[in-house]
Order: C-alpha cells, then structure tokens, then sequence
C-alpha cells in the first residue's frame, strides 16, 4: 500500500484578555470568499508556531489566520488555512464557542461547536468542557443551534488556501451585547494513512496535564483553553468636535460654533491654519486643567502667528469671565467684551494676554463671576506702625495676583501670589529703596513702581 506523506496541525489559541475589535460595519458578506477589504479591520490573529516542515516528512503545515467582529445582533468569523494539500480526506476546521457564563459548567450544554469536512462543509454539535469522555452530539440544542438557528456559512477550496466565514446569530449561542462568549479554533491540514489514527496528535498550545481534547468518537472540550471575547454593545460615532480651515488673506471667519460653540474672526496676510477644538469637562479634568465652574473648554490653535494681525474669538453663551489656561494656571484674559446675549469675545493681538504666539494648544474656558472693568491695580501703599509696607489692592483676580519686590541691586527679596479677598499685603522689610512689580500672567508687567523708609 501506498504510504501518504501526512502534515498537519491543530492550532487552540488561548488569551483571557481578548484585543480590541472593531464593530461590524455592512459591507461582510458571506460568500467563502475573503474579499480585499473585507475583514481588514478585523484582524484576530495569524499562527503558523510550528512553522513550514514539521509535519511527517517534512511536509509543510499551513499559516493559520482568523478574524472576528460582531454588531449587535450578529458574530461575524472568517478564517484563511494555507494548505499545501487542500481537501484531503482529513482536513479540517473546529470552532468551539464556551457559551455565556464563560468557564462554567453550564448542565446540560457547556459549549457549542461548529466543524467542516471535505465530506461534510458545515455540521454543528454539543460538547461538554471537560477531560471525561461524553456522546459526541447529544443535539439537545438543535432547535436553536445551526442553520435552524440562523447559522449562515460558507467555504471556498482553492489549489492553496480554504476560506471560512461565518454569520452566527447572537440568539443562537444564547448571548447578547454585553456578554463574554469563550472560542477555541482547531484547524489541521494534509492527511492520514488511516481513518484509525487519533485525530489529535499535535495541538497549540498544549493542553493542561495532557488531555487529548478531541478523541475519535467523543467530543471534549477543556474549559480553560479559549480565548475571551466580550460582545461590546454598539457605540454611537461621535460627530467632530472641531473644525479645522486655511485661511486666506484679509478678514475671515473660522466657524465652529455648531461643534464646539465658538467662532474666530481672523485678519493678516493670511496662509495660517486656524483649528477650533471643544473639549469636554471629562477630558479637562482627566488632563488636569479644569476649573469650577466652567463648563465649556475650547481649544484656539493656530499653526504660525506670522502675519495675523489679530483674532477676535467668541465663545457662545459663555456670560464671564474668560480665562486662558497658559499651561499650569489660568490666566484672566486681558482684552474683551461681553455682548447683550452673553457671548464674550476675548481680542486677541501681540501684545494681549494671551498673546497671538500663546495660541498654540492651550484651553480657553468661561467661568462666572464679575466682568473686569481694570486690571489689578495697588491703589495704596504706606508704612504702617509695625514698620512695614502696607500695599492695598483693588480689583484682585481669582488667582495668580503677584507681588514683587527687588532691592537697589535688582535682587527679588519678596514674592507673593495674595488670595483673592485678601487684597491687604504687609511686607516685612529693612530701611532703604525698593521696586515693585505687579503683574497676573509672568512676564507681562502690570504696574511698576518704587518705595522706600529710612
């Protein structure tokens, strides 16, 4: 009798943390054909661990790809076997799905599975998972597992390759949105030289204490050995929160008011890209700029201030105080007006606060409280009778309010950041000359002046 050359392998690919899938979109169709584009987004694995040449004889084992999404009604599988002797007596695919709760011995049925043969393209069945020995198909599901269920397949053989694909209802493995679903691939290629051989002799990985998971007349699974795949409910797409446009010389309008309730009105020799960001109060406290009593963060991003002239940026609806958020504190914006219906348009120049060049990822946001008619401003200064400076101030932020104050050698020799409601400083100083510096963003002075006592 004529020897076969045998290759084959049987691949159990085993995860309990499945990777992230994308959700099933309209165009899978299932025809057996892997159509360019397809299933591209949903990738699950490609295996070929024991590489080319480790069947009997050398003879290559195939490279084993799978891909799997769902909606909410359906499980969507695609599998791709490269095998060098397609449709040989013995080829096969196996998909065993531990059906919801995951891991348990659910009495009677643990776990479903589906098969295909070259003499049999599409047959389903029971199992228990378990090492002990149990009927092969008991059909106790029959009513609601395979094609009664809805079960829609389909496999194509080529010279090189066997296609699967698989349409499963969700109603027919019991599940819905939400629940984890186990599934165990086998897959073999090549052949045998009898139909007595064990239908298990090589499997990946391992089994746990040396369990044969298949025998010839028995169907066992093992319930640890599956991958875990959570049946994600559907998420909504999100429309864009910003819009994005290059402007042109002169005057224009860059409108995202519809996505992130804000507008710029841009003048300069234009060539600038000009971005409008919303940005949620989640995403503002995750990154650790939010403030009480915002609700709307707004991102103005441009590419290059050379050439703008200035910006006038409204925020919709924002009714006080805008506030520009410089990367570790926000700041008072130091240019702008509030209209009848409460929009506040912050004018932005080179010399504002913020300045054009400040504009360049940074968060805008409106937060209650008095409209600003005057900058900080020390109204008073005198020497009390304790000896020291007494300053007074009007007209305080609610942060960043900053005193201070150099000697005759321009040596700072006191700073401070006075609360808001606190607008009284004394300063302990010895006899001589002083200069003080006021400002509410660093570098951009609001008053400057100097003091002194015997």
């Amino acid at each position: 009798m004529k020897k076969f050359l045998i290759g084959f392998i049987i691949f159990s690919l085993v995860l309990f943390i499945f990777p992230a899938v994308a959700f099933a979109d309209s165009s899978i169709t299932i025809d057996g054909t892997l159509d360019s584009g397809e299933w591209d987004s949903y990738h699950w694995f490609t295996d070929n661990s024991e590489g080319p040449g480790t069947g009997y004889d050398d003879d290559p084992l195939p490279i084993f790809s799978g891909y799997i999404t769902h909606d909410s009604e359906n499980l969507y599988l695609a599998f791709n076997v490269e095998d060098n002797t397609p449709n040989t007596n013995r080829d096969f695919l196996y998909v065993t799905i531990d059906i919801p709760p995951v891991g348990e011995f659910n009495d009677p049925i643990d776990a479903l599975y589906w098969g295909s043969t070259p003499t049999d393209p599409s047959f389903f069945g029971e199992t228990y998972l378990t090492g002990d020995p149990f009927p092969w198909d008991r059909s106790q599901r029959g009513s609601t597992w395979g094609t009664d269920g809805g079960v829609l397949t389909a496999r194509t053989i080529t010279a090189t390759n066997r296609y699967y694909e698989l349409k499963i209802p969700l109603t027919a493995i019991g599940a819905t949105t939400g629940d984890t679903i186990g599934l165990k691939i086998q897959a073999r290629a090549g052949q045998y030289t009898s139909l007595t051989d064990p239908q298990v002799t090589n499997y990946y990985p391992d089994m746990p204490g040396g369990i044969t998971p298949i025998r010839a007349a028995t169907r066992v699974e093992v319930a640890g050995n599956f991958y875990h795949y959570t049946l994600a409910a559907p998420t909504t797409p999100t429309a864009p929160n910003y819009v994005q446009q290059t402007i042109g010389a002169g005057t224009h309008t860059v409108d995202a008011s519809s996505v992130a309730g804000a507008s710029a009105v841009i003048t300069g020799s234009g060539g600038q890209t000009v971005t409008i960001e919303g940005i949620s109060s989640a995403a503002a406290s995750e990154g650790g700029f939010s403030i009480e009593g915002a609700t709307t963060y707004v991102d103005l991003h441009i590419d290059s201030s050379e050439g703008i002239e200035q910006i006038q940026f409204t925020i919709l609806g924002g009714a006080g105080v805008p506030r520009w958020w410089n990367g570790s504190s926000w700041i008072e914006c130091s240019d702008y007006t509030i209209d009848a219906a409460g929009n506040v348009t912050i004018t932005i120049t080179n010399s504002t606060t913020p300045s054009l060049s400040d504009l360049t990822g940074t968060v805008f946001t409106v937060v209650p409280g008095p409209v600003r008619t005057h900058d900080m401003t020390c109204w008073q200064i005198y020497v009390n009778e304790e000896g020291n400076f007494e300053f007074i101030f009007w007209w305080e932020y609610a942060n960043n309010n900053w005193i201070s104050i150099y000697d005759s050698q321009e040596i700072l020799v006191y700073r401070e950041d006075f609360p808001y409601g606190e607008p009284v400083v004394e300063v302990d100083l010895p006899g001589g000359m002083y200069t003080v510096k006021t400002f509410h963003e660093e570098g951009k002075i609001l008053q400057e002046f100097v003091i002194g006592k015997p």
